[in-house]
């Protein structure tokens, strides 16, 4: 019995400091597409850094879920049903989600600017100064979660 006991711990501490890692997009892709844990025993963390618009963006690079993530996209769902939903759609495997991590330069943002809204860039810089405190934080906030993505049609 002194064995087990020895082998629970090692085992216990690997699996916390697993729970304690930091949570990044792929960590919630695993979550969906394998793990596949109830949402209650998420930790606080996943469920504050889960991101609807991240997951759909990456689960429609795979072709047979683009008719599921368009309809999700109409629906205005909590997190927990969004994760719930996906959990129960997707396959239990590995897939390979489209991820392109381009290095983001700083004229980037108004690159971003000019393709979202089809202008040049003295138009955007034009838009940017008339634009309202709250409209430019929601455009900053796009623009962070696409980071990876600027070389991809927007």
């Amino acid at each position: 019995m002194a064995r087990t006991s020895k082998l629970e711990n090692p085992l216990k501490k690997a699996k916390e400091a697993k729970e304690k890692s930091e949570i990044t997009i792929f960590t919630i892709l695993n979550e969906i597409e394998s793990t596949k844990r109830p949402w209650d025993e998420l930790s606080d963390d996943f469920k504050k850094k889960y991101s609807q618009y991240l997951v759909n963006w990456l689960i429609s690079s795979v072709e047979p879920y683009i008719p599921l993530i368009a309809a999700l996209d109409i629906k205005k769902l909590t997190d927990e049903q969004h994760y719930m939903i996906l959990c129960t759609y997707i396959q239990k495997q590995r897939h390979y989600f489209k991820w392109l991590n381009n290095k983001v330069k700083k004229d980037d943002f108004m690159e971003y600017v000019c393709r979202r809204y089809k202008i040049g860039k003295k138009d955007a810089e034009l838009y940017l100064s008339l634009m309202s405190e709250k409209e430019r934080s929601m455009i900053d906030e796009k623009f962070e979660a696409t980071k990876g993505f600027l070389k991809t049609k927007i």
